[in-house]
């Protein structure tokens, strides 16, 4: 059922499946229940800030949400509630059908940014940004960028 729902979502946003396939193995291992909270993120970027707060919650839950990666492809809060996501996280990403769409659509942004380059869209799902280390031949997450590559996705 997961493996549909990765398809219709790939398919969707013109992504190659094989790459959302290795970007759901690496990022959850397939559990759409899968949350992670990067403290810091949130010291660097959210605390202090002002948010609209959404959702039947306070605002520093907000904040904390913001901070974490949700469901099947661990889109950040942040990321999603600047591409537009109204609804709470938690119901919203950890629906493996809504949280592959909001994931896909990042992924696209990142593959557009990045004029087809999907080395440099992957380490950017990941980081933000793709960055090269100092000897401009890898990644500064070229570890990440290996996972993905080793579960079939580049």
């Amino acid at each position: 059922m997961i493996d549909d729902l990765i398809v219709s979502a790939a398919e969707r946003h013109a992504l190659p499946v094989k790459l959302v396939r290795a970007l759901v193995a690496t990022e959850s291992s397939g559990n759409p229940w899968s949350m992670r909270y990067e403290p810091a993120f949130y010291a660097r970027y959210v605390h202090g800030q002002r948010h609209a707060v959404f959702g039947p919650c306070s605002r520093p839950t907000e904040e904390m949400c913001r901070a974490m990666s949700w469901g099947l492809m661990q889109v950040m809060g942040q990321t999603v509630r600047e591409l537009g996501l109204k609804d709470p996280f938690l119901a919203a990403l950890c629906d493996p059908a809504t949280g592959l769409d909001w994931g896909c659509r990042y992924l696209a942004k990142q593959l557009k940014r990045y004029q087809g380059n999907v080395e440099a869209a992957v380490a950017a799902y990941n980081a933000g940004s793709a960055i090269r280390d100092e000897d401009r031949q890898s990644w500064r997450n070229q570890s990440y960028v290996d996972k993905v590559r080793a579960a079939g996705g580049l």
